[in-house]
């Protein structure tokens, strides 16, 4: 992947793996979602979800913080601006939503509103001790209004409505127990090594497969979803991923992806 030239976002791209790391780096704002840095963020997952050579990302946040949510100094304006504000929140979390490739938030440090968001969306989360996260949109006389649908998919509406609208602060365990948070770790090496670990076994995995069973999961619910995921499913059988696939359990070997 050609790195895009990023003000507000440090990007590292792993060569031999495929694997896209994101650090938002906006520390003077706590990496604050302004409409700058998203659509930034918006046009690096962009490139990166056109790019099969990327096989996984990584978004974190820098200074200690993970993000800070919405750039508060943005909630003031006429309304049709603070529209245009929460609709380009709303694409951001929808693309990363619909990305193709695995997505890990790794969170150490501050995780509210939007920051949350960013973490709901992800397919994993890992957390540190020093990670919080917080909805505290109500304290502010606001709502949590393009981050809902996200934060009820991963906890649940009854915990959702308990979290939105108390504002409470979780920290990293409380964040776990809720199952807003997949990995708690013991401290910034070992979510390292759990990143690592979680890194590995999408590794291993046939890069074209993990795409389509993302898109797959993204059609549940839909009136042809069947009939869509058989035809999924038999373009899949026939691929060049699923023969090397197949060859490589017959030989008892590790499939050699590239091979396809």
């Amino acid at each position: 992947m050609k790195l895009p030239e990023c003000r507000w976002l440090n990007l590292d791209y792993e060569t031999a793996t495929g694997w896209l790391t994101i650090e938002m780096n906006a520390p003077e704002t706590r990496n604050a979602l302004s409409k700058a840095l998203s659509t930034e963020l918006m046009r690096v997952l962009g490139q990166a979800g056109n790019d099969t050579s990327v096989r996984g990302i990584s978004l974190r946040g820098t200074g200690g913080v993970f993000c800070a949510g919405g750039d508060i100094k943005s909630f003031t304006g006429s309304t049709e601006a603070i529209t245009s504000m929460s609709l380009c929140g709303a694409e951001l979390f929808a693309m990363l939503a619909r990305q193709p490739q695995p997505t890990l938030a790794l969170v150490d440090g501050m995780a509210a509103g939007g920051g949350v968001g960013l973490a709901s969306v992800c397919d994993f989360v890992l957390a540190t001790p020093s990670a919080r996260f917080v909805l505290s949109e109500v304290r502010l006389g606001v709502i949590a209004a393009q981050i809902a649908p996200y934060l009820v998919e991963r906890i649940g509406m009854i915990k959702a409505r308990q979290l939105m609208m108390s504002g409470k602060i979780l920290s990293a365990e409380d964040a776990y127990e809720l199952g807003l948070v997949d990995r708690f770790t013991e401290n910034a090496l070992d979510m390292e090594t759990e990143e690592a670990a979680i890194k590995a076994d999408i590794l291993k995995g046939a890069p074209a497969a993990i795409r389509k069973t993302k898109a797959l999961l993204q059609h549940i619910g839909e009136d042809t979803y069947i009939e869509w995921a058989a035809n999924l499913f038999a373009e899949t059988v026939n691929s060049q991923e699923a023969k090397e696939g197949v060859t490589a359990f017959i030989q008892k070997r590790k499939p050699d992806w590239s091979r396809t």
